[in-house]
């Protein structure tokens, strides 16, 4: 059941207003289009450039990107907008990501058909995690949605027989299409991907904390560093990332002070959370089991996890 929150449980509206340039979703897409289309661009070939300013420019634009993808959210997130209008949002915009995605195949859009699916798909996300941070009763309950969050991402994504660990690696066909693509200098291809999920509790978590006015500005900027933190060091090699635990971290400790349980609501949380974290590990268990036994072949196996790189390679004419 989704809900607005009642006068007692929303803090009263800040009385400075945010800025304009947060309120405005358009300007904003806008930046995130031109940007993912601009990068790929760039003549790096012809500028032979050394390996010290290629390092410089992937972590910039691994930064501008991090930024613009937390801001798209950030700014549908500002509007407040009702249920009705995230309902319509989400679709419109699953709509055309969907078209974008299956149904347009002009070879003169090659270049930019990457950006405006990401771009579609970000939107959309944001919509449908506006719409779920509704069903949110209390702010405190931010704390154990990302604590549980956290442990099933990690579990999910980074263990031997996570569901997204073996749809990543045996279906690596679905990475370009389902997931937000970080654009790669000049003739590169994409070398890290944002997964669905990931896109979608960012606008979750902001819609819990914009809805009950808590620190807004700390979250973003704390779920920025962190994540561009994860970015960076999975671009350098260090392995495959789950999203959610430098997320939940961010979220956890710029809002810590906001969290005040009583000590039943403390048992119950606890025992909620092992529940929880038991089922998801029991379900990847039996998927692994029953879905992906077989080992993917070489092949097939070339993919990515969320927030993990793939191999670069040049881009077809």
């Amino acid at each position: 059941m989704i809900t607005e929150p009642t006068t007692e449980a929303a803090a009263p509206k800040p009385s400075v207003s945010y800025h304009r340039w947060l309120q405005t979703p358009v300007a904003v897409g806008a930046a995130y289009f031109a940007y993912n289309v601009a990068i790929p661009n760039v003549p790096i070939e012809k500028l032979r450039l050394p390996q010290s300013v290629l390092s410089i420019l992937v972590i910039a634009s691994t930064l501008v990107f991090m930024f613009l993808l937390l801001w798209v959210p950030r700014a549908i997130i500002a509007r407040e907008w009702n249920t009705a209008k995230c309902i319509q949002g989400a679709l419109l915009f699953g709509v055309l990501w969907a078209v974008t995605t299956f149904a347009w195949h002009a070879k003169h859009t090659y270049h930019v058909r990457p950006s405006i699916r990401g771009l579609m798909l970000a939107v959309s996300l944001a919509f449908f995690g506006a719409l779920l941070s509704r069903i949110v009763r209390e702010a405190k309950m931010l704390l154990p949605i990302a604590l549980v969050a956290m442990v099933i991402d990690v579990l999910g994504a980074m263990m031997p027989r996570g569901f997204t660990r073996d749809i990543y690696e045996q279906h690596p066909g679905v990475i370009p299409s389902f997931s937000v693509p970080m654009p790669g200098i000049g003739s590169l291809e994409p070398i890290s991907y944002v997964g669905p999920g990931d896109a979608l509790f960012i606008a979750f978590f902001f819609g819990i904390v914009q809805r009950y006015r808590l620190n807004m500005s700390g979250t973003f900027w704390m779920m920025f560093g962190l994540l561009s933190a994860a970015m960076l060091a999975v671009n350098a090699g260090v392995g495959n990332i789950a999203a959610l635990l430098p997320m939940g971290i961010a979220v956890i400790v710029a809002n810590f002070r906001y969290f005040k349980f009583d000590r039943s609501e403390m048992f119950a949380m606890i025992y909620a959370g092992i529940l929880a974290v038991v089922l998801a590990a029991g379900f990847f268990a039996f998927s692994h089991k029953q879905f992906f036994g077989k080992k993917p072949s070489p092949a097939r196996a070339q993919g990515t996890l969320p927030l993990q790189q793939t191999a670069p390679s040049a881009k077809k004419n």
